[in-house]
């Protein structure tokens, strides 16, 4: 396992956007209603833009894309527009193992060289599996509710640093 951890580019929007499409793919089969309508709200667009505002990072190995994370500074939309760091899209390839701890780690590193002491994402509240994986990361529930623009109920979690 050699993962390399780097901005991401527009030649990797097409794969970024595979790896969505096969993590929606599986949660389906699975039956995870997480990502059920995930490219009505979220369109391709979205992640160009994160690229282009170097926002978005892969996990590579081997040169093959395994995860990807968008990592922002405040957030408008769930927070208080304090200055932390923000995980949004974070993604990994169906079948790798580790590749979401590695990721956790990484933004750990982002966060200390911009001498931030908070990582906060928000993720769905009824996902009880994810929401297992948050807190074995030490990510602790700060608030719960129901995003307006549509039915997306949420958890906020935050660890610190």
């Amino acid at each position: 396992m050699n993962y390399v951890f780097r901005l991401a580019t527009l030649q990797d929007l097409e794969s970024i956007y595979s790896l969505i499409q096969e993590r929606v793919d599986w949660m389906q089969e699975v039956h995870i209603s997480q990502w059920d309508e995930y490219f009505l709200h979220h369109s391709i667009e979205e992640w160009k833009e994160a690229i282009e505002k170097n926002e978005f990072y892969v996990v590579e190995d081997a040169g093959v894309i395994l995860g990807g994370v968008q990592i922002q500074f405040v957030d408008e939309y769930f927070w208080d527009n304090s200055r932390n760091v923000y995980i949004k899209k974070l993604c990994c390839r169906v079948g790798t193992r580790k590749v979401g701890s590695f990721i956790i780690e990484e933004v750990k590193k982002i966060a200390r060289v911009k001498e931030l002491n908070k990582i906060r994402l928000e993720c769905l509240s009824t996902n009880l599996d994810l929401n297992q994986i948050y807190e074995s990361y030490g990510f602790r529930l700060i608030h719960s509710g129901t995003y307006s623009k549509y039915p997306y109920y949420y958890n906020l979690r935050e660890l610190m640093l």
